[in-house]
């Protein structure tokens, strides 16, 4: 089971996209078993069928709109209820976490080498702010646990990765030994766990710069929490 499915205290998860239940929403107890319906996988009537797990946190299982036909915005679904609520609908808010949700602003075809930006969206109070601007192709890697962002902004988007600490605030993520690319990244105790392009992995914990823990031709996934 995917991690943003699962319930911060791991007593609940989200049962969503799969071959027994199709594309509605379950709520599964962990211990039992026991299914509860919750929400139609139909998403908002602008663009149904593209309602997509961010994460399920202690407030609630936030979603987003992605798929073939998707309209900006964050929800937020309430696992005891099967309510749905919309919290913002400026941009496609792709992350969550630390109280804030992220999102990436790229058009398509020319102009994605002109303009792009980084949106954060502060979730007490409703406020969005412009965190980066630049040209060329970005790509969201991941909160982190110090409640900046890491992105990458080099090789479209494929290069090296950088920590996005506050508006304008980039600075390259140095990995040591010889700060490869990073194919993806996942937040979960300690830190963030990067998997490497060409295979390894690395750690980047809070006030820590990142560190290789394997290199090699296996090119690792990490699909559940690390402890």
């Amino acid at each position: 089971m995917e991690s943003p499915y699962v319930a911060p205290d791991g007593a609940s998860y989200i049962l969503h996209n799969d071959q027994s239940v199709g594309n509605d929403f379950y709520l599964v107890d962990a211990k039992t078993g026991t299914r509860k319906f919750r929400l139609s996988g139909n998403g908002p009537p602008q663009a149904p069928g593209s309602w997509t797990i961010v994460k399920y946190a202690s407030e609630g299982v936030y979603l987003w709109s992605a798929g073939m036909l998707t309209i900006p915005g964050l929800w937020l679904l309430d696992p005891q209820t099967g309510s749905v609520r919309l919290i913002d609908g400026s941009h496609y808010w792709s992350m969550v976490d630390g109280g804030a949700a992220w999102a990436l602003a790229q058009p398509g075809g020319a102009e994605a080498s002109t303009y792009n930006a980084v949106y954060r969206l502060d979730l007490a109070s409703g406020q969005v702010s412009t965190w980066y601007e630049g040209k060329g192709n970005i790509r969201l890697l991941s909160p982190t646990p110090d409640a900046a962002l890491l992105i990458a902004t080099q090789g479209a988007g494929y290069g090296p990765p950088g920590i996005l600490r506050g508006p304008n605030q980039l600075s390259p993520l140095e990995i040591s030994p010889d700060n490869p690319n990073v194919a993806a990244a996942y937040l979960t105790h300690p830190g963030v766990w990067l998997a490497l392009q060409g295979g390894g992995l690395a750690l980047y914990e809070r006030g820590v710069s990142a560190r290789i823990l394997t290199r090699g031709p296996l090119i690792f996934n990490v699909a559940g929490g690390c402890w």
